[in-house]
């Protein structure tokens, strides 16, 4: 039974193969990335790579028909059915995230190279404009991001206001002393470590960021607290805190033989 609407939402593997490739990601267990994670991406990389339909002018791939998830079929002439931003994110991370996991391997170089030739050269993300300013969506934004689309990542956040609000906020380090919008609800501001803790448990990465690539210690906690995180190997131990919006931090090797 075909669904129109569910046929096309190109972005939903990429979402599922992201779980996959986290537990690598998390892990470094090189076994599954070999058996498991990596064929998994390149097979889904292949059928990306096929899908993107070069543009008039050779130069840009477009995406189409994709229908972003909780929309309802195609739309008239593809108006709204086509380069939408959860496929346009999803089909560069799977593209890219492919080409460094061959690359890790040491494998596939002539099919990484025309993953990264289709991730580069696909349409840019679509922009819309609002009362305060231009808005955009996107995968691949972080704190290192240049300030510009920073500012249109969470006036996006303004504009949507839905179930998952806090993502744009915490993940670019504009939240700290507020508890995002969501919804109807109205932003909540901090004032204890019990409500600090409580939201932790849905947005860890107050804590530690390193969706750049370089890791962001405290990035949307307020200043007033005193936390600290302790993560310790068989041979490795290290440690950082903040306190009164001041940071410290320490490593240390420790006995291989002593099993704490």
């Amino acid at each position: 039974m075909e669904n129109n609407c569910l046929d096309f939402t190109m972005e939903v593997p990429a979402q599922i193969m992201k779980v996959v490739w986290n537990f690598w990601d998390y892990t470094g267990d090189e076994e599954y990335l070999k058996n498991t994670a990596y064929p998994l991406l390149k097979d889904l990389a292949v059928f990306y790579e096929a899908f993107a339909r070069r543009g008039w002018d050779g130069k840009q791939f477009n995406l189409e028909p994709v229908v972003e998830t909780e929309s309802y079929g195609i739309s008239y002439q593809l108006k709204y059915t086509r380069n939408t931003t959860g496929a346009l994110s999803m089909f560069k991370w799977t593209l890219k995230t492919a080409a460094e996991a061959a690359e890790y391997l040491g494998v596939d170089a002539q099919a990484a190279a025309g993953w990264l030739e289709v991730a580069g050269r696909l349409v840019p993300y679509p922009t819309f404009l609002v009362g305060s300013g231009p808005v955009i969506g996107g995968n691949e934004y972080n704190l290192d991001s240049p300030q510009e689309i920073k500012d249109m990542m969470i006036r996006m956040g303004d504009v949507l206001g839905n179930a998952r609000n806090w993502e744009p906020y915490v993940l670019l380090g504009t939240s700290k002393d507020y508890i995002p919008r969501s919804y109807g609800k109205g932003a909540v501001k901090i004032e204890n470590y019990e409500m600090l803790a409580k939201d932790l448990k849905k947005a860890p990465e107050r804590l530690m960021n390193s969706r750049s690539g370089r890791i962001h210690l405290f990035p949307a906690l307020p200043d007033w607290t005193c936390t600290a995180f302790k993560d310790s190997l068989q041979s490795y131990e290290s440690m950082a805190w903040q306190k009164s919006g001041g940071y410290g931090s320490y490593e240390r090797r420790s006995d291989p033989g002593n099993n704490r």
